[in-house]
């Protein structure tokens, strides 16, 4: 009764309530560091007890891994109406990769994210947008609010809402009929669907003996099914298969890929040839120039995870790893930093003992 009160009267207060959640953040970020630092002393002295010090149980205990390395996805063909396509471009907004140079490609082109349409402006530079760090430019790796926000505006805050559309309106659509946003999320599907522009959304689920059930509710909903009376929409349903079936109480039920991951396993079941474009995961340079310890620091980013995720360096590993064996594949050409790990065996090997027994 008495912790009750006194959350009550915490939250009654504008002034208290704000302490607290400041308070509490800063707790958050603490404890989520604390935890890093053990996954990457572990990662480095024991690597198959990384996952005991990940802080939402994303990585696989002992009793959760396969014995083997298995294809991490199964298309469910009820659930999928992709069809086979030929020659693909996967293009991801990456550093490696100048969005100018989407001009140069040929055959169908699958972008991500797809959170709005990309933009062109007079001299025919393209940009992408992407919530959190607004435009993306395309001449350079820098982004939009550090470079023309500053050259441009003056007195307003990058982030600020009111700057983006000063910008946006100096934009047009970049209208091409061979490009397929990549995103799920029902909010730039609902907007942009109705306008002819074609997407792909791609949903994730986890058998459990002979029953199939999504690793989030938003891919049984009305609103998500309601999306597909749109001839524009493509959709694919996979079964993710990186880690044994999760028993009822276990936390992870799904696996921490980020956004590339599931789009890339999903559409290249369905091509003879994938280019995929700036699969990065935030490297800023290509790993066959770095050290061991300068690729291993770089699986982790501080303001990506704590400000957005808290699964930053487990889905690091999951991309490095499945990049490296991507990049051995013959029907799939990586063009991006993730694609050149080839001089890091020690490290993929250290990343196998976290996720195979």
């Amino acid at each position: 009764m008495f912790k009750k009160k006194l959350k009550n009267f915490i939250k009654n207060s504008f002034f208290l309530w704000n302490v607290y959640k400041y308070v509490f953040r800063k707790y958050l970020i603490i404890t989520r560091l604390k935890d890093v630092v053990l996954m990457m002393i572990l990662f480095n002295v024991y690597p198959s007890y990384t996952y005991k010090f990940s802080t939402r149980g994303l990585l696989p205990s002992k009793k959760n891994r396969f014995s083997k390395i298995t294809d991490p996805y199964k298309i469910i063909k009820n659930k999928t109406n992709i069809k086979k396509m030929g020659e693909v471009n996967f293009v991801v907004a990456g550093s490696s990769f100048k969005l100018n140079n989407l001009k140069k490609l040929k055959g169908k082109i699958f972008f991500l994210p797809g959170f709005e349409p990309l933009k062109i402006d007079k001299k025919k530079n393209i940009y992408t947008y992407r919530p959190g760090w607004a435009y993306k430019d395309s001449k350079s790796k820098a982004k939009f609010k550090e470079t023309w926000l500053k050259k441009n505006i003056h007195n307003v805050a990058a982030h600020d809402d009111t700057v983006i559309d000063h910008f946006k309106n100096k934009l047009r659509n970049y209208k091409r009929k061979n490009i397929t946003y990549c995103i799920a999320r029902k909010e730039p599907l609902n907007k942009y669907l109705k306008k002819g522009y074609n997407y792909l959304s791609v949903s994730t689920y986890y058998q459990k003996d002979k029953s199939i059930k999504s690793t989030g509710e938003y891919w049984e909903s009305k609103s998500y099914k309601n999306l597909f009376k749109y001839k524009n929409l493509k959709r694919a349903a996979v079964i993710e298969n990186f880690f044994l079936p999760p028993e009822e109480n276990d936390k992870l039920k799904w696996a921490p890929t980020g956004s590339v991951i599931p789009y890339l396993f999903a559409i290249s079941k369905y091509e003879k040839k994938f280019y995929v474009y700036a699969w990065d995961f935030y490297l800023e340079k290509s790993p066959s120039k770095m050290s061991y310890w300068q690729v291993f620091f770089s699986l982790y980013k501080y303001e990506l995870d704590v400000n957005r995720s808290n699964n930053h360096f487990e889905s690091a590993l999951l991309n490095f790893y499945h990049a490296y064996r991507c990049s051995k594949l013959s029907n799939i050409n990586i063009h991006g930093y993730l694609g050149q790990l080839k001089n890091h065996d020690k490290l993929i090997k250290k990343i196998e003992k976290v996720l195979y027994n």
